[in-house]
Order: C-alpha cells, then structure tokens, then sequence
C-alpha cells in the first residue's frame, strides 16, 4: 500500500514536470515566434526606407538635368545618355546580384549597394567631363540593381507569399513613389535660375562696335558675365543669328542637392550595418523559414514550356514599355516644360512631382482596389488611363498648362500599379521564379536605357512635342501588347479544356467517359448476381 502511494505520488510528479516542460518550450517557442515578428517588422521597416531612399536617386538626375548640362557644357541630346548609363549599371547589377544572393547574404549585399551609389551620387555633381559623369551614373545604376534586387527578394522570403507579403510590398514600392515626388521639391532650391541666352537689352552692352562697311562685321559685346559675339549687315543692324556664347558663369548650387541625398543614404546604410552586427548576421543568405515566414497554398502550373515562355516575354515586353515611358517621362518632364514650353524651372519641379504624387496616390489606392477588382481588370483600366492623359496632353496641349498637369496627373495614375499587377497576373498563369523575375527586371532596365536616347534624339532634332507623341505610340503599343497576351492565354486555356475533355485520365489511367461506363457495369452485375442469390 507504501509503495503504491509513492509510485503515484512519483507520477503526478513526473506529470507536473512534463507539463512544467511543454509549458516551457511553448513560451519558449512564444518567445522565438515573437522575435521572430519583431526581427521581421524592423527588417521590412528598413527595406522600405532603402525603397524610399532609392526613388530619391533614381531620380535626382531629372530636376538637375539642365544644371549638369550647363556645368558639362553639353546638349541635351548627349545628357539624355545618362539614363542610359544608369538603366544599365542597374541591368548588370541586378544580373550579377541574382547569382551572387545565393552565397552572400541579401541585408549585406543591401549595405553594400546603398553605400555604392551613395558614395558615386556624392561625387557625380563634380564631375567637369561628361564620360566620367556616365561612368559614375552607371555605378549609381549598380547599386541600385543590387538594392532593388535584393530588397524585393528578402521581403518575399521573410513573409512568404501570404496577404502579409502584399501589404508590405506595396507599402515598399510606395516609399519608392514617395522618394520620388519628394526629390524635385529638395532640388528646387539649390537650381539655377532660368535664363535665356537669346534675348539680351543691347543698351546693356560694352564695348560695341558698328560699322557700316560693304562686307557683314563682327561686333562683339560684354553684357553682365557673357561675351557675345553678333553679326551685323551693311545697313548697321543686327541679324538673326543665335548668340554665340564663349563663356556663361554657372549660378546653381546643385551640388547640394546630391549632398543632402547621398548623406541620407549613408545614415540608412549605417542602420543596416548596425542591425547586422547586432543580430550577428553572417554571411548565409536568407532563406524560406528561415525567419518563421508566412506561406499560402499555391497550386503549380502545369504549362508547357513554350506557353511560359511566350508568356515570359511578352509580360518583360509589356515592362519594357512601361517602364521606359515611367523612368523617361518623370526623368524629362521638367526638360520639356521649361525648354519646350518656356516655363520656369520652379514650376517644372512642381509638374514633375505631380507625375510622382499620381503614382503614390495611385499605388496607395491600390491596395484595397485589389480586394474587388482582378488583374486583368485593373491592368486594362491602367491601360485605358494611360492612353486617355497622354492622348490629352498631345492634342489639347495648346489650350492652356493645365491640360498638361490634368494629363500628367491622369497618366501617373494609370502607370501606378502597372508593374506590381503584371507580377500578379502572371503569376496566376505560370509559376514566376527566379528565372523569369530576372527577365521583367532586364525588360525594365532595357527600357530606361533605350527610350531615353531616342526621345533625346527627338527633342532636339524635331520639336520637343515629338517626346509626347512618342509616349502616346508606346501607350497604344502597351495596350495593344496587353490584348495580346490576354487573347492568347485565353485560346490556350480554351484548347488545354478541350485537350483535357479527351485526354483527361483518372488515377487508374482511364478516361472519365470510360470511368463512368465501368461503374455502370460493375453495378448492374453486381445488381444480376444479387437477383441470383
């Protein structure tokens, strides 16, 4: 009876011991979960002020393009090439970045970029020969492939593709648009102020020299800082030929304004770094589950190779369209305006972060537009969007500026949740890896890099109206392209249903048809052979 009391007394013991244990490891578990939140909150926080930071770079080199044309004393044909500098260091670096991300972890190769292209950024306002200032933008470009790459890679890895994924996917390209529209406002005041070297008060000038004698003669002025050389005919009077200016003294302090951007991205990069060591990140990259992320229930496709593909190139085509007319319109817009239209360069930046404003207000109406609307609906009301504001601007332009800012308004707002909604709808079509994401990205940096070279071209060559009707062919193109690709994973769908109607198997290989017929059988001598018995 002792012992039996004692054997008892050993169990509710050992009992309260195990459940002391399952307790402690569920608080335990309670605790690393907690952590683990918290790790990934603070991580999402950063990626988002490294989107943030990133837009104010990728484009500063808009509102201080005329700036760095007068410091390099070049056109704006040859300038535009700096887009072109930067969308390929940025096409490389991503590339690079792709490979590199599965050996070296993303958060130091994010500390590494920001400090790249921050570093270049600082030193590119001082560049006084135009091959060494394309040099620095195309770092400037690489290290912004490597935080682009990386930024989206890690939030997608650290919170899976749950509803979680999206909401901070979508506040992190925000940031991006917010970077944007503020840069124009923080490089207003370091510009120079608009001057025309065309027009000048001859009362002004020194040192003048008329004479009239049979053959046309020189008369060469001094007026403020300018030395100006004119033509005159025999009757003493000046003709119309454009000044020529041998030296203009620059007036801006633009360099200021990529101070004040490179000295942000080094605070954002010390934060990064601080958060590295703290957390003793080493240099294992991140991993799926690596941080308890959150996943969904995602059904494969099973799509041929050639229905991928097709698919694959055609989403890349419809993101080089995009974002060649996003990266080229928000980069020249303030060009146009001010040596186009003849505005002045104040309300250039203020267009310019209008066209930015409409892509925050639109990617932030995004969110909750996606609960009710499908992909493919909201990509052809971003389509039809598109079309509508650069179609107003290119016909209704002459009635007055606000046509131009209703357009541009009207037109970021159809571009705003164009590249996040391709990715979705693609996704719901074929499994979008790491493959094909490096395909959209190419497509993208394939755009910057050639539309704005050729609307350079044609500012200069043609009229600067010629930039506008070039937005509105690729408008229509991008539409037409959408159309495309709709129609034909519609015809693939409708052939896959029907191939499936013929050929579709059961898990013992036999068709429904002949499944069925099979029941039927087995019943009725199932029913026969009852009625025997």
């Amino acid at each position: 009876m002792y012992s039996s009391n004692v054997s008892i007394s050993n169990m509710a013991q050992i009992g309260e011991n195990d459940n002391k244990e399952e307790s402690q490891i569920t608080s335990n578990e309670e605790n690393k979960l907690a952590t683990s939140i918290w790790r990934k909150r603070l991580l999402s926080i950063c990626l988002c002020t490294v989107m943030w930071h990133f837009g104010m770079v990728e484009l500063i080199a808009g509102p201080t393009l005329l700036d760095m044309k007068y410091i390099l004393d070049v056109d704006i044909d040859a300038i535009s090439f700096v887009f072109a500098s930067s969308g390929s260091g940025f096409a490389i670096g991503a590339f690079l970045t792709g490979f590199i991300s599965k050996k070296i972890n993303q958060q130091i190769l994010i500390t590494f970029g920001i400090t790249l292209y921050s570093t270049c950024t600082l030193i590119v306002p001082w560049s006084k020969n135009i091959a060494v200032f394309f040099v620095f933008y195309f770092l400037v470009g690489f290290g912004c492939g490597i935080c682009e790459l990386c930024s989206n890679v890690t939030l997608l890895i650290i919170w899976g593709t749950g509803p979680t994924s999206d909401k901070w996917m979508h506040a992190m390209h925000c940031c991006f648009s917010l970077g944007a529209t503020l840069v124009p406002f923080l490089a207003d005041p370091f510009l120079a102020d608009k001057t025309s070297s065309n027009t000048f008060n001859i009362s002004q000038a020194t040192g003048t020299n008329m004479t009239n004698e049979t053959t046309p003669n020189l008369a060469n002025f001094t007026i403020g800082e300018c030395n100006v050389t004119y033509v005159f005919d025999t009757e003493g009077c000046i003709g119309n030929l454009t000044p020529n200016i041998s030296q203009e003294k620059y007036t801006g302090k633009v360099q200021f304004s990529f101070l004040i951007v490179a000295v942000i991205g080094f605070l954002i990069a010390f934060l990064l770094l601080v958060q590295v060591l703290h957390f003793r990140i080493g240099l294992k990259p991140y991993r799926h589950g690596d941080l308890t992320s959150e996943g969904s229930i995602h059904k494969a496709h099973k799509s041929n190779p050639v229905f991928r593909w097709a698919i694959v190139f055609l989403s890349g085509l419809l993101i080089f369209l995009y974002v060649g007319q996003e990266a080229s319109y928000g980069g020249l817009l303030s060009t146009f305006v001010v040596d186009g239209r003849g505005w002045e360069k104040h309300l250039g930046s203020l267009i310019t972060s209008l066209f930015w404003g409409s892509i925050l207000v639109g990617r932030l109406c995004g969110i909750p537009l996606a609960h009710y609307l499908n992909p493919t609906k909201i990509l052809v009301l971003n389509c039809i969007m598109m079309c509508i504001g650069i179609v107003t601007i290119c016909t209704a332009i002459s009635i007055g500026p606000f046509v131009l800012y209703m357009g541009t308004a009207i037109y970021g707002l159809g571009m705003s949740t164009f590249f996040a909604t391709t990715l979705t709808w693609t996704n719901r079509h074929i499994d979008v890896d790491g493959t094909s994401a490096s395909v959209f990205l190419f497509g993208g940096a394939a755009g910057s890099v050639v539309v704005n070279p050729v609307i350079g071209h044609l500012f200069k060559t043609y009229e600067p109206m010629w930039m506008m009707y070039f937005f509105c062919i690729m408008a229509f193109l991008q539409l037409l392209v959408f159309v495309i690709m709709e129609s034909f994973v519609l015809v693939h769908n409708k052939r896959k249903q029907k191939d499936g109607d013929i050929t579709a198997t059961t898990e013992k290989g036999q068709t429904p048809e002949m499944e069925n017929l099979m029941n039927v059988n087995t019943s009725c001598h199932e029913r026969d052979v009852g009625t025997i018995k």
